[in-house]
């Protein structure tokens, strides 16, 4: 319910950023086990498939820290701070 990948991301060590690729790829192979399915369906919150799911949450693990979100934090609180973060970026400019 909450894409981190229109945001523009704070400055990460390579590491950091090699470990969210990686994640990437771990998303788009969870995805691909189930080619008869629509993301809908792939992303509906009572049926999501497991190994989708963990992918996910492994990539949030690194982008919630960087972005200053709390693992605590509700959909609401995330993306609250994801837009201030796309405000102090629009005034640096």
């Amino acid at each position: 319910t909450c894409g981190y990948n229109g945001f523009p991301r704070p400055a990460l060590p390579a590491r950091q950023q090699a470990a969210i690729a990686t994640g990437g790829q771990r998303i788009v192979a969870a995805r691909e086990l189930y080619p008869d399915k629509t993301l809908a369906q792939l992303y509906d919150p009572g049926a999501m498939p497991a190994e989708l799911l963990a992918a996910h949450q492994a990539v949030d693990a690194i982008l919630d820290p960087a972005f200053g979100i709390d693992e605590s934090a509700s959909l609401r609180e995330r993306q609250a701070r994801l837009f201030e973060c796309y405000e102090e970026l629009v005034a640096t400019r």
